[in-house]
């Protein structure tokens, strides 16, 4: 069920935006995690990991027939959408006591370099999973894992 950008449904409250994701892996297990919240729509950037790719397909556990996972300019979709869009940062907002808004793109950046600095001029809000292991060590959570977490506290307190 990969469509074509030109042929995406309409905006969903709640869905993923993903900017230069290069792992299939993390492809594949993020299309798994949207699906377990009963996300419809993930919007990827034109230079994410190939959809088809075997092991996206082998991650996602069979998710990908039921996700639209749809390929975009994202500078043009963000600039266009009715969704907030929301990033994640560090210097975000605690996820914890942030308050989801009823339609939302929650956009994730690559794996080294987070999102792009085009795609960040166009985000309403940030947020960010505060630490609260004392080591400095662990830099940053990966990507998918990341997803999950913050999907888990955005849905935890709504139903």
């Amino acid at each position: 069920c990969y469509l074509h950008p030109e042929e995406k449904t309409e905006d969903k409250n709640l869905q993923l935006v993903l900017d230069g994701i290069q792992d299939p892996g993390n492809l594949g297990t993020m299309i798994r995690v949207a699906d377990w919240f009963g996300i419809e729509q993930i919007i990827c950037s034109e230079d994410t990991v190939d959809f088809y790719n075997p092991k996206v397909i082998m991650a996602s556990m069979g998710s990908f027939t039921r996700v639209n996972i749809v390929y975009s300019n994202l500078t043009e979709y963000l600039s266009e959408t009715g969704n907030i869009n929301i990033g994640t940062d560090m210097d975000g907002e605690n996820i914890y006591t942030f308050e989801r808004p009823e339609k939302m793109n929650l956009i994730l950046g690559n794996e080294g370099n987070g999102m792009r600095p085009e795609t960040e001029k166009l985000l309403h809000k940030s947020v960010m999973i505060p630490r609260f292991g004392k080591s400095q060590s662990t830099e940053s959570l990966n990507v998918s894992m990341a997803a999950g977490i913050i999907l888990g506290q955005l849905f935890g307190g709504s139903e």
